[in-house]
């Protein structure tokens, strides 16, 4: 149970670090 609750974080911290990545691209493109 433990070793799926670490791929869930794991998986989680991997979409935030996506969108932020995404939305430092938008802005660049913006700007």
């Amino acid at each position: 149970m433990s070793d799926f609750e670490d791929i869930q974080i794991f998986v989680r911290v991997a979409e935030l670090g996506n969108l932020s990545a995404a939305g430092r691209e938008l802005r660049h493109s913006a700007a």
